[in-house]
């Protein structure tokens, strides 16, 4: 009984492991890139990696814009069970974020009285839903608003889509700007940034009251 029982014990994480290996692929990854991508406008240079590491995507594009320069992620095959998509770990180097804003706005339509969080309908349509964790996007250098932004990074602790609406975890978020050097902690409610900090180093005076001025 005791090695039928650590047989099955055994034979499970086998296969457990087979399955974590075979999701993490890139060769299958990049099939189904290849089956599903185009029909969302997305398309890419190259995929590869390798299950430790994670697969990576080389020159991702939306819409024939670079979206970004280079993305790894990690498969969890076991939220599959679930019928949902799974990623442990995401990460997006480069990020244009003009590109992105046209994706979120593509993706997403919500409404006056809904949460941005918890109730966004989706335009283009998501066919399953998935659960993002651990998310990293790196920006390239951008302007708005009158404000130069020279680097800046996010961390988001999770993006989950139930198949009806987003819901949105905590965020953190570096920026080296034409202000000073910003640090900003939040999370979303109500289809507004609810902030728990907010840190401005260096600021520079003269430059904020030349934005302010330019708002109004």
């Amino acid at each position: 009984m005791k090695k039928f029982f650590i047989w099955v014990i055994s034979t499970i994480l086998i296969l457990l492991t087979v399955v974590y290996l075979l999701v993490n692929s890139s060769f299958l990854f990049e099939y189904f890139a290849k089956r599903f991508a185009p029909q969302y406008s997305f398309s890419y240079k190259d995929i590869g990696g390798n299950p430790l590491d994670g697969i990576k995507i080389d020159k991702l594009y939306y819409k024939n814009r670079l979206l970004s320069d280079e993305i790894r992620l990690h498969i969890n095959p076991y939220l599959f069970l679930k019928g949902n998509i799974g990623v442990s770990r995401l990460e997006l180097k480069g990020v244009d974020v003009n590109v992105l804003q046209n994706i979120i706005k593509d993706f997403s339509n919500p409404t006056s009285n809904d949460e941005l969080s918890e109730d966004s309908t989706s335009r283009a349509s998501i066919p399953i839903g998935f659960e993002i964790n651990n998310i990293h996007l790196s920006l390239k250098p951008f302007s708005m608003i009158g404000l130069d932004i020279e680097k800046e990074t996010l961390d988001i602790d999770s993006i989950v889509f139930d198949g009806s609406k987003f819901i949105v975890g905590n965020l953190k978020q570096l920026a080296k700007t034409s202000l000073g050097n910003v640090k900003l902690n939040g999370s979303y409610h109500n289809r507004e940034l609810e902030l728990s900090l907010l840190e401005i180093d260096e600021l520079r005076v003269e430059e904020l009251i030349n934005f302010i001025s330019n708002l109004s």
